[in-house]
């Protein structure tokens, strides 16, 4: 504990000498890097590859600093997914949708509503934390990855073209050509949400990117017989790699 607070505080504190002191320096035209030197700031060094800091103290101190904001918005998001999936299935069920294309209309309301408990449950189990501070703040980082991962793919299968072949022709239209637009919202959803909304260490956001790279090939390889999107792909592909970048390089 007394670690960990000791990180905090240091954190807190660069944070503020970068902010004022860092600027004020650098409009006075001090060579790049001058305020990073010291002994003090040897503090600072982190590994090349995750880019965690070196020190245990600092590195738990600024993943701490960043678990509130990482609750918040992981809350701020779960909602407005919620209400993006209410409004739709609200909205089917109003033009009967479910009445007229869907063979089973209780199976596929049943799967769009299961996608919201799955959303609803991800973001009660996040904002608990806020409430009772049940996980540390790694574990915190993990289970949002985990939870995201977890609506990503639940998400890729509701399209209904992959639905229907799944459940053998749900839907009265399962004979026409899929279409993948869904399927690269959900996915872009899911890496922007994670890559430009979440303060998770970049480090931790690999199995998201892992998973975004491979599930649409994967999707579109094992449950249709049409040709393989190429262009899509590889367009989904750019995607992920330059968000995964540009986090990175912020970070």
């Amino acid at each position: 504990q007394a670690m960990l607070a000791q990180g905090e505080a240091y954190v807190s504190a660069l944070s503020q000498f970068i902010t004022f002191g860092g600027a004020h320096r650098a409009v006075r035209g001090d060579k790049p890097g001058a305020i990073f030197s010291g002994p003090a700031l040897r503090e600072m060094e982190v590994f090349r590859g995750s880019l965690r800091f070196k020190n245990p103290a600092v590195e738990a101190g600024f993943v701490k600093v960043n678990s509130r904001s990482l609750v918040r918005n992981f809350v701020i998001g779960g909602c407005a997914t919620l209400l993006m999936f209410v409004s739709t299935i609200t909205l089917n069920a109003a033009v009967a949708n479910y009445m007229t294309r869907c063979m089973d209309w209780r199976l596929c309301i049943g799967v769009d509503i299961g996608f919201c408990l799955v959303v609803f449950c991800s973001t009660v189990g996040i904002a608990a934390q806020w409430r009772w501070q049940w996980l540390s703040p790694t574990c915190l980082e993990i289970s949002s990855v985990i939870c995201i991962c977890i609506v990503m793919v639940y998400g890729l299968l509701t399209e209904r073209y992959y639905f229907a072949t799944l459940f053998e022709g749900a839907y009265t239209d399962s004979n026409r050509e899929p279409n993948d637009a869904w399927v690269m919202l959900v996915i872009n959803l899911c890496v922007t949400i994670s890559h430009m909304s979440l303060p998770i260490r970049c480090c931790m956001l690999f199995p998201i990117q892992v998973l975004a790279l491979v599930s649409y090939p994967l999707l579109v390889g094992l449950l249709t017989s049409y040709t393989f999107p190429a262009s899509s792909v590889f367009a989904v592909w750019l995607l992920v790699c330059l968000t995964a970048h540009g986090r990175r390089t912020w970070e």
